[in-house]
């Protein structure tokens, strides 16, 4: 059996179903209506034939739970469903209940039936054959050819040869015939994610700029993120909704790179917004609603015991693989310049700095010494020390250096959100991370798909001041940023 409620319009009606206050949402209302039934499908006004009704409606499947809700309410069969419909919605009344063998049926019940109707398996036909023909979802060139056939009632079109139908009316025309019948074999498309959140502030005095609404805003973020966190996800698409004294409601979108759950980046970047469109008026109020989560990804620190991303527990992992494995295990990859991008890195070992610069030091009192060399004895024979050391300044402390480094592509680019500091971009926030920059190779200008889609950009190789290695790209046309690859 499936249950079908009409939502009750929302407009101007508070939480409480009175009065002033913060204004319920269908979102609301159908969170409320899982107490009744796991599995259910939300359709908006938008989304179904309402032209002179304005509120949602949703279908539960009850099949199995009508012993539940009889051990609940202390009322058998449907009686016991409406009655947690009713409960799970109050103080608020809908505006129309009914279970039914089939989806269509039951909302087609709800929507004629004053107060809530149960229809018995098998008289799907019986109950629809009195309802008026516009019942049927007809698409306006159809209903035009109906008209002249005088038909009234679901049953005249019922009563109608399904071959004659099919002749004149095609395949759209026989599925709405057995809609008339009673016949609907279509099932639900059960929400699979938790529902939008969101939080409303009010803010006293109204706030006339941006260092007035920043901490009510910060405010609002926090209590959002502490509520994911509890559910173990993060927002994937946040939508930010002001209400403008004297003028329209100002609404802005943020959609991370990655899901993210940190109250401290999602107000920079919605500040960031914020500072860019300016919302031309003194702020009364503001929501913040989530559209969009996922589940927080776990991180590489967790093979270790921990999921954390700051610099401390990196440096502490990075610590215990050296101990277990041993130091060569661990290196860094370094910059250098080539001409060919799979040339542009070397590896050295945990402590790189350092050590190049012994390298280095080491290679110019070689190259002094052969000099020196050079001048009292002439050129070295081929074969000897010196001539087998003419490269010594290429090589590393832990053997020869290698002829490339793995770079792994991402599936798809990775928007990046350049952070600015004193006109120069110093840092890259990319989710939840954030790519300090250290040093950055030329760029590497690539263009073309004129004949289909043109495409121009430049490339850089980043390299981060803990030596990780990235490949970013700056978009000419979409003026963005976008993280290509990153090296293993």
């Amino acid at each position: 059996m499936f249950a079908c409620v009409l939502l009750p319009v929302l407009s101007g009606v508070g939480l409480s179903g009175v009065g002033p206050g913060p204004q319920a949402t269908e979102a609301e209302l159908v969170q409320k209506l899982f107490a009744v039934s796991p599995l259910l499908e939300h359709r908006t006004a938008l989304e179904h034939r309402s032209d002179d009704e304005a509120g949602g409606l949703v279908f539960l499947d009850v099949r199995g739970i009508s012993r539940f809700h009889h051990f609940a309410t202390g009322k058998r069969g449907a009686a016991g469903v409406f009655e947690a419909v009713r409960r799970a919605l109050a103080p608020l009344v809908p505006r129309g209940m009914a279970l039914a063998p089939n989806r269509f049926t039951a909302e087609v019940a709800a929507r004629y039936q004053r107060d809530p109707v149960m229809v018995a398996p098998g008289d799907e036909a019986l109950f629809l054959s009195r309802l008026p023909l516009s019942a049927l979802p007809l698409p306006a060139e159809l209903a035009r050819r109906l008209v002249p056939l005088g038909l009234r009632t679901l049953g005249d079109f019922a009563s109608l040869p399904v071959a004659a139908v099919e002749r004149r009316y095609g395949q759209a025309g026989v599925a709405l015939h057995r809609l008339a019948r009673g016949e609907d074999r279509s099932t639900l498309l059960p929400l699979t994610e938790a529902l939008p959140l969101s939080v409303l502030a009010d803010i006293e005095g109204g706030a006339d700029g941006l260092p007035r609404l920043e901490p009510v805003l910060r405010q609002a973020v926090e209590r959002l993120c502490v509520t994911l966190r509890e559910e173990g996800r993060g927002v994937s698409r946040l939508r930010l909704e002001l209400s403008v004294r004297d003028r329209e409601a100002r609404r802005y979108e943020l959609s991370p790179a990655s899901a993210e759950d940190r109250a401290g980046l999602l107000t920079d970047l919605l500040v960031c917004k914020l500072s860019d469109t300016p919302p031309g008026g003194t702020v009364d109020a503001l929501q913040l609603r989530v559209v969009q989560s996922q589940s927080m990804a776990v991180h590489q620190n967790g093979l270790f015991g921990e999921i954390s991303r700051d610099a401390q527990r990196r440096a502490e992992a990075l610590s215990r693989i050296k101990t277990i494995l041993g130091r060569a295990a661990v290196t860094t990859p370094r910059l250098r310049r080539d001409h060919r991008l799979e040339e542009r890195w070397r590896l050295l070992p945990a402590d790189g700095v350092a050590d190049e610069a012994r390298a280095q030091a080491h290679a110019k009192s070689r190259a002094k010494s052969r000099v020196k060399s050079r001048s009292k004895t002439g050129p070295p024979v081929a074969g000897s020390s010196d001539a087998g050391s003419s490269d010594a300044g290429s090589l590393e402390p832990g053997g020869p250096e290698p002829e490339s480094t793995p770079l792994r592509l991402l599936p798809s680019p990775v928007e990046l959100v350049p952070v600015v500091a004193g006109g120069r971009t110093v840092a890259f926030r990319w989710g939840g991370r954030t790519l300090d920059v250290g040093s950055v190779s030329p760029p590497r200008r690539l263009c073309g798909g004129w004949w289909s889609e043109p495409y121009e950009r430049d490339e850089y190789d980043l390299q981060t001041p803990d030596g990780a290695l990235y490949r970013i790209a700056r978009d000419k046309l979409a003026r963005r940023w976008l993280l290509l690859a990153e090296v293993d």
